[in-house]
């Protein structure tokens, strides 16, 4: 597999080479979060409107990020037994958010809300029995949702009109399954194993494969989206090693293998523990800087370190 640098890496090497000044380029544009307690997780984008929504682990709610950074509440703390929000999706006509919701370290309740965007309240919330911690969600336009669970190592599935998530697959090659995304042709699931990469699940058979055939790239991916023929994902691990964070672009071949991987963004100060991104536009939005670190170092205490807070940032990245 092919690795590839976009231009500010090839700068930043030609410098370290010929020892001559570089100029800077210019920051990403970002949007400023105006609430460091928030911790953000998840972020989604409506297509309907372009309006977009953030989930929070400390707040346990979803709000609505303006452009100017200021947030607006979808509904209150913990509300239908909303406990730390996580990844979520919109759906196509822009009428309904699907989050996902966990107690730390899966000690309590998880589940998939659905929320009516319209009627601004929580419509439903399913779970299953074995569910642990439901982290991540995508749509498939069948009207299947499709739904990771990290700690179970698995993939629920809620059918088409369905009151209840079924077990769909459990397979040693999901462990710590996190981000997920749906090829362009609807025919596989892309699951993020924080043991085994990402692997492709056809819908079909249920069958579990490796994405990778040479050196790896794919460890650790938090965030994962489909765009185009290929997908991007969003590494925030090691949690105390941000120059190891990083946001890659990977190409797939024709048979939906990883053939290159393009980092779009690396070694940033503002990249502290990036967790997922949504595409609005030509923009990549990246939940950047989240304090999710902070968050999980001190149990979720944020009373102890509040000072050190710093606003959380959304990356707008242009997307080629």
């Amino acid at each position: 597999m092919r690795f590839v640098y976009c231009l500010p890496f090839l700068l930043a090497l030609a410098a370290c080479r010929t020892r001559q000044p570089v100029a800077a380029l210019p920051p990403p544009a970002r949007t400023e979060i105006r609430d460091a307690a928030l911790i953000p997780e998840g972020i989604a984008v409506n297509p309907a409107n372009g309006a977009v929504y953030v989930s929070s682990l400390h707040r346990r709610k979803v709000v609505q990020v303006r452009a100017d950074g200021w947030l607006q509440e979808l509904f209150p703390s913990g509300s239908n037994g909303f406990e730390m929000g996580l990844g979520m999706k919109v759906s196509a006509d822009g009428k309904t958010l699907w989050i996902c919701s966990a107690a730390p370290s899966g000690s309590g309740p998880t589940g998939l809300f659905r929320y009516d965007l319209g009627a601004r309240r929580i419509a439903a919330r399913y779970t299953h029995d074995s569910a642990l911690f439901l982290n991540d969600v995508v749509l498939h336009p069948d009207g299947s949702v499709f739904v990771t669970d990290t700690y179970r190592g698995a993939v629920f599935r809620l059918p088409p009109g369905g009151s209840a998530l079924e077990l769909w697959s459990r397979e040693p090659a999901l462990s710590l399954a996190n981000g997920i995304a749906l090829s362009a042709d609807g025919r596989f699931l892309f699951v993020a194993s924080g043991d085994n990469g990402i692997q492709r699940v056809d819908i079909r058979t249920r069958s579990v494969e490796s994405v990778s055939r040479g050196t790896r790239t794919d460890y650790a991916v938090d965030g994962l989206l489909a765009y185009g023929n290929g997908l991007i994902g969003v590494i925030g691990w090691p949690h105390d090693a941000p120059q190891q964070h990083r946001v890659i672009r990977y190409a797939l071949t024709s048979d939906g293998y990883l053939d290159r991987a393009t980092i779009l963004r690396a070694a940033d100060s503002l990249l502290q523990m990036p967790t997922t991104a949504a595409v609005r536009g030509g923009e990549l939005l990246v939940l950047a800087r989240t304090n999710v670190a902070l968050f999980n170092r001190h149990n979720q205490d944020l009373e102890r370190v509040f000072d050190s807070l710093q606003r959380s940032i959304i990356l707008r990245l242009p997307l080629q």
